[in-house]
């Protein structure tokens, strides 16, 4: 969420750029309308597509207020290979990074496994769910395979909330 985040730092002067990854149509053009509103057009850079381990083109559907990737009813969302993407765009490594993937993390945090290594990314705040709408997402295990990962290279992880379903940490050095 490009609101919850990023405005705080943007206004703090604490980040030149922010990349901001969303694959389904809907929300991006929300996320564009938020951009502009808060006038972050030239800090803000929205991507219509989504991070994962490899490259790829998949379906997605959207339900309530979640977006689920390799469901069957929105078809042509585009995942890029985060380290792959990174690299082929130029961008720098960044900094801090939000991760709000809703069953992905796995995917996502292998696809950026060399840029997440990097000694220049230091923070990582991630929304963990248990559960969504009574569709279970992630096992206990599943969650502490994520922080074993992220502390296999080099973070340390703080539970900075816990609410019903759902766990969001800090992973920092």
């Amino acid at each position: 969420s490009s609101s919850n985040l990023t405005r705080p730092l943007t206004a703090a002067k604490k980040v030149s750029t922010v990349y901001s990854f969303e694959p389904h149509m809907g929300n991006f053009y929300r996320l564009q309308k938020n951009i502009s509103h808060n006038k972050l057009e030239d800090t803000v850079l929205p991507k219509n597509l989504a991070l994962g381990a490899e490259n790829k083109v998949v379906n997605g559907s959207r339900g309530g207020s979640t977006f689920r990737l390799e469901d069957d009813s929105q078809s042509g969302i585009e995942i890029a290979q985060g380290d792959e993407y990174i690299d082929r765009h130029n961008m720098d490594i960044p900094t801090v990074m939000k991760i709000d993937v809703e069953g992905y993390e796995h995917k996502v945090l292998r696809g950026l496994s060399n840029t997440l290594q990097r000694p220049e990314c230091r923070t990582l705040f991630i929304e963990l769910h248990h559960r969504i709408h009574g569709e279970d997402i992630l096992s206990n295990d599943e969650i502490q395979n994520i922080k074993d990962l992220l502390m296999s290279w080099g973070y340390a992880i703080e539970t900075i909330q816990t609410k019903s379903g759902q766990e969001n940490i800090k992973a920092y050095r």
